[in-house]
């Protein structure tokens, strides 16, 4: 029991790898507050992206537990279009949901994580982060940010709280078939993007949550300012979909 005793903020927990993540930390004796922008039963329905309801959770949670000793930002928004074709009012959503949400939880975990022996932060970065592309701006262009944000946060927050990012492949979700529908010949998409992974199969939330809890744990002590990526060997790989066409 890794976390017995100790307690986890987790956002974005309704559902994939927020979801996955608060489950294995609780299987592993830890309490969890796990918060969504959404209504869901056991969650606290919280606008991460705001400073006073980031506030306002931070000071329950101290205030309930008299403790804080992980916490996961894991709250996001996927946003797909151009860089010409974006709108000011899209650019400012994404990085609110995706760069902000961790920015604002991080400072205001800070006056509790610092209590505790063994403190840890793990955020939930993207490989789009690392390589941008064709269509994902500005999702790409947020979550860089959240990984300058990651090492930032470990070097200003060292040596009493730890600060790591995950690197998520692509993980089977609601979103999935949605995806691969969006390319006129769907099952060649499917192929190909499987294709680029060494491992054969998309991630599923619990191979995600697995690197998150290893990340949050004692066993992780002297690492910090790190990604990890989580992708099947995925970036490892080249991957090019150029010419498939999508739906009109």
């Amino acid at each position: 029991m890794r976390f017995e005793n100790k307690v986890v903020v987790v956002t974005g927990a309704a559902r994939g790898i927020g979801q996955a993540t608060a489950r294995r930390f609780a299987a592993e004796g830890a309490t969890v507050v796990g918060v969504d922008l959404e209504p869901a039963e056991g969650l606290l329905q919280v606008d991460v992206s705001k400073a006073e309801a980031v506030r306002a959770l931070f000071a329950g949670v101290g205030r309930r537990y008299g403790r804080l000793d992980a916490l996961v930002a894991n709250a996001g928004r996927l946003y797909s279009n151009t860089t010409l074709s974006a709108t000011e009012e899209e650019v400012d959503a994404c990085l609110a949901a995706n760069f902000k949400s961790a920015w604002l939880c991080a400072r205001e975990a800070h006056p509790w994580l610092v209590r505790s022996p063994s403190a840890s932060i793990v955020t939930v970065g993207s490989y789009q982060g690392l390589r941008g592309g064709v269509n994902t701006f500005p999702y790409s262009a947020a979550k860089g940010a959240l990984l300058a944000l990651t090492r930032s946060l470990a070097v200003e927050y060292a040596p009493a709280i730890r600060v790591n990012a995950v690197i998520p492949g692509q993980v089977e979700s609601v979103r999935t078939e949605p995806y691969f529908n969006s390319f006129t010949d769907p099952a060649e998409a499917r192929r190909r993007v499987l294709s680029s992974y060494p491992l054969g199969r998309l991630g599923k939330p619990d191979d995600v949550a697995g690197a998150i809890l290893f990340l949050a744990s004692d066993d992780a002590s002297w690492i910090t300012g790190t990604f990890l990526m989580v992708d099947g060997g995925r970036d490892a790989a080249l991957l090019n979909l150029s010419d498939l066409r999508r739906s009109p």
